[in-house]
C-alpha cells in the first residue's frame, strides 16, 4: 500500500518522471486531468506496524473499527497512531478519526446517539454508520434521530455522521441543533 499512495502523490503533483518502486514501475506516470488540490487520503486498518504507520506518513484520515470492548481497541490503536505520528514530527490532531459501526439490533436513537458521543470523547471525529442489509427509511430515520439535539448528544462538540450504502452516501453532523442528511454519491474506482 505504501508504494500505491506514493504513486498516487507522484501522480497528483503532476510529475511525470518515471516512478520506479519495488512493486511498479511507471515510465510516464500521468495524471489528467490533475486534480485542482490534492485529494485526500483516508487509510482504514489498525495494524500497528504497517497500517498505522502509513496513516501517520501519508493520511489526512484513518478508518478504524467498533468492536465491542468498552474502547479499549479503539484509545489504544489512537494512542498507537498518536505515536506514529509524534515519531515524524507531525500533528496528530491534523488527522481526521473515523470509524466504522452499526447501529445494534433493538438500539434506539438516543441509545445509538450516546454511543456515538462515547466514540467522541475517545477521539472520534466522524462515524460511518454500516448496514449487512439494505438501508431502509426507518433505519435512516433512526439515525438521523439521533442526530436530532436532545436524541442523547450531549457533547459541545459536533460529530459527523455518514451512512453508507455502497453507492451512495447520507451524511448529517450530530450536534445540539438539528441535522439534515444530505445525498452525496460516492465514487468508486475498479
Amino acid at each position: 500500500m505504501d508504494e500505491t499512495v506514493r504513486i498516487a502523490l507522484h501522480m497528483w503533483s503532476g510529475d511525470r518522471r518515471p516512478f520506479g518502486g519495488k512493486h511498479y514501475q511507471l515510465a510516464d506516470p500521468v495524471c489528467s486531468p490533475l486534480p485542482g488540490r490534492r485529494p485526500p487520503i483516508m487509510i482504514g486498518g489498525t495494524g500497528e506496524h504497517k497500517t498505522l504507520r502509513l496513516v501517520a506518513r501519508y493520511a489526512d484520515a484513518c478508518n478504524v473499527f467498533d468492536i465491542p470492548d468498552g474502547g479499549a481497541t479503539i484509545r489504544h490503536k489512537l494512542a498507537v497512531l498518536a505515536g506514529h505520528r509524534a515519531e515524524l514530527g507531525r500533528p496528530y490532531d491534523d488527522i481526521e478519526k473515523t470509524v466504522s459501526t452499526r447501529v445494534l439490533p433493538g438500539e434506539s436513537a438516543a441509545a445509538f446517539a450516546a454511543r456515538c458521543a462515547v466514540l467522541g470523547e475517545w477521539g472520534i471525529d466522524h462515524v460511518v454508520v454500516l448496514s449487512p442489509e439494505p438501508w431502509t427509511e426507518a433505519a435512516v430515520a433512526l439515525v438521523a434521530a439521533a442526530g436530532q439535539g436532545g436524541q442523547g448528544w450531549r457533547s459541545s462538540r459536533a460529530l459527523p455522521l455518514a451512512i453508507s450504502t455502497g453507492t451512495e452516501t447520507w451524511s448529517c453532523t450530530m450536534s445540539q441543533s438539528p441535522s439534515i442528511f444530505s445525498k452525496q454519491p460516492v465514487h468508486r474506482t475498479q
